[in-house]
């Protein structure tokens, strides 16, 4: 049986102000020709099909894609296996299977979509059967409360205990009681594993959500199919056949350099016949620039610019000096030069204000890795604005007193 694993698509995703739908898609079409070219079977998505973004229009649009790209797949008899990623709509997920009738009446595959744990077993054509064990990401409604369990946690760290124990037991019950030893078995799943590579915007601390460690993951299966690391590669060190696919294109600039691929492999009744597939996904490509209008004329660097950058996506840092330069024009020129700049970030240099970027975002973090020192405080927001904006002023503690003392009396 031919297996192709991938994940983390996330449609209907932004970049800054750039909608990555097209080019999502066309990674997509990629995958479904290789579908074809490479006789495929069974696909599955490891999880994170949708970005958490989407609202009801923007799903629906997206399963018609699904069904034009995928849709000759399923009608000539191929199966795809999905489960819930912790960016899908958990509650509706399970809601979109009679949406997803793939190839029309008569097809002859299908498209399961799973919200909750579960096990499929499928017979190829030579009669041989593959087990597909399906582990969503931990929720408590995908992995329910023991009995007499509160249901209410202290804190994050006892609910993610919480789930890791009931995500285990599961698994451990499917080793147990489900799965048949004789036949090879396919794990999909949407998890972190402690020490697995990933670098991207998307990722969350331990303190936030279940982490595993390689103990936990079943050795014995003939492959692990993981989504929610965007990077491609093992998922524990040593094991091929335990792995994340990676996002089809990159999400975020810290992935501009991944090799974004799928996976293809055979089964056969021993295990995984031969090596892996990485077969190679063509996506956007990404830019970091600095521009410095400081010390360098628009007539001088637009033209460089865009023969270097083009169509391609780009995360622009201006350097401005406000006494010779106008940002709004500065921004509109580069904006007309490369029109895919999808965000700016503006460091006026030259006057009696700090150079430092102002980081307005509670929850972002700067791209060189600096922490962000603004909080959900609102006091606290406009207290580091001005603490950075007023940094060389020569009033500064005078301003900031005064800030302080409009803000307490409202």
């Amino acid at each position: 049986m031919k297996i192709l694993h991938t994940a983390d698509w996330h449609m209907n995703t932004r970049l800054g102000r750039r909608d990555l739908t097209p080019h999502i898609l066309r990674a997509l079409e990629q995958i479904a020709g290789y579908l074809e070219s490479e006789k495929v079977d069974v696909m599955v998505v490891a999880g994170d099909l949708f970005s958490e973004r989407s609202g009801e229009e923007g799903i629906t649009r997206a399963l018609e894609e699904l069904k034009r790209i995928f849709g000759a797949f399923v009608a000539r008899g191929g199966t795809i296996l999905s489960v819930a990623g912790n960016h899908d709509p958990e509650l509706r997920f399970e809601g979109m299977r009679h949406l997803l009738s793939l190839g029309g009446a008569g097809a002859q595959g299908r498209f399961e979509i799973r919200a909750d744990p579960g096990f499929v077993a499928l017979h190829g054509k030579q009669g041989e059967t593959v087990q597909f064990v399906l582990m969503p990401f931990p929720t408590p409604r995908a992995y329910g409360r023991d009995e007499g369990e509160s249901a209410t946690y202290s804190s994050f760290e006892e609910r993610n205990r919480a789930l890791q124990e009931r995500f285990s037991a599961k698994l451990e019950y499917f080793r147990r009681e489900v799965v048949q030893p004789q036949f090879p078995t396919v794990l999909v799943s949407h998890i972190h594993v402690r020490g697995a590579s990933g670098h991207t915007l998307f990722k969350v601390s331990e303190s936030e959500e279940v982490v595993f460690d390689p103990s936990q993951i079943p050795s014995e299966w003939a492959y692990s199919a993981y989504g929610h690391i965007h990077k491609p590669g093992s998922a524990v060190a040593g094991s091929d056949f335990i792995r994340y696919s990676g996002s089809p294109i990159a999400l975020d600039l810290a992935e501009r350099d991944d090799r974004k691929s799928c996976v293809v492999f055979e089964l056969g009744a021993d295990g995984v016949i031969g090596e892996l597939q990485l077969l190679p996904l063509e996506g956007p490509r990404l830019h970091k620039l600095l521009v410095d209008a400081t010390q360098e004329e628009p007539e001088s660097f637009l033209p460089r610019l865009r023969d270097e950058v083009g169509d391609d996506l780009a995360f622009c840092e201006l350097r401005f000096d406000p006494r010779t330069h106008s940002l709004p024009a500065l921004r509109a020129a580069l904006e007309k030069t490369l029109p895919n700049i999808y965000s700016f970030r503006p460091e006026e240099v030259g006057s009696d204000v700090s150079s430092g970027p102002i980081w307005l975002d509670p929850h972002s973090a700067p791209l060189d890795g600096s922490p962000n020192a603004l909080s959900g405080d609102p006091a606290a927001l406009v207290r580091e604005f001005l603490n950075r904006r007023l940094q060389n002023h020569s009033d500064k503690s005078a301003l900031l007193a005064l800030a302080d003392e409009l803000m307490a009396n409202g």
